[in-house]
């Protein structure tokens, strides 16, 4: 479970960046539509694995308190989900491309002098604590809710709440909303910046 965490994690951040570095080289003017719209394939991406994951290790829907069948499949579950992604993320990586146009220019031109300042000064920057907090405050409630959900869901003592088919669908109906978020988020940091109230 750990290693399955770790590489995951290391997935997703290898995942995120080179296509959005791609993608800003095609639309350097539109570096938050770029971003929403990889994020959005990202949080969606929710969706289609949630059914997947219920149908390989709950295939018949079967609700809590799940038989030991239920169990058995979960190491089997997360090896396929593995699977499925590593083929997903070789060939996903295989038709990122940068735009040449864009690198031609940069070779011909001068070398600009670089902007910005230190990495020791920007992680005790004002912005970067801002930033940071944002996150904290935003994403650990959000990653939380989205782990637990089941949880609550069972709890409730509805039947038809607490059936793992219909838990899923709310989770997948959940992702398609956080990408479609980022995809607004996205759009509108382009237009008004990420530092105007």
């Amino acid at each position: 479970m750990l290693c399955y965490s770790c590489i995951v994690g290391t997935g997703i951040g290898v995942g995120y960046n080179p296509p959005m570095v791609a993608g800003w080289s095609w639309f350097p003017d539109k570096k938050g539509m770029v971003n929403g719209i990889i994020l959005t394939g990202f949080g969606a991406g929710g969706f289609i694995f949630n059914k997947i994951g219920t149908s390989i290790v709950n295939p018949d829907g079967l609700s809590t308190p799940f038989p030991p069948e239920v169990s058995a499949a979960f190491p089997t579950m997360l090896r396929k989900l593995a699977g499925m992604y590593a083929v997903m993320s070789i060939v996903g990586s295989l038709l990122i491309k940068r735009n040449d146009a864009i690198e031609a220019q940069a070779k011909g031109a001068a070398v600009p002098e670089a902007i910005g300042i230190e990495f020791k000064d920007a992680i005790r920057s004002k912005k970067f604590f801002t930033l940071w907090l944002m996150i904290l405050a935003t994403a650990g409630p959000m990653l939380n809710m989205g782990n637990l959900y089941k949880k609550f869901a069972i709890s409730s003592g509805s039947e038809a709440i607490s059936s793992d088919v219909f838990q899923s669908t709310m989770g997948g109906i959940g992702a398609i909303f956080n990408g479609l978020g980022r995809l607004f988020w996205g759009a509108v940091v382009d237009v008004y910046g990420f530092e105007k109230p």
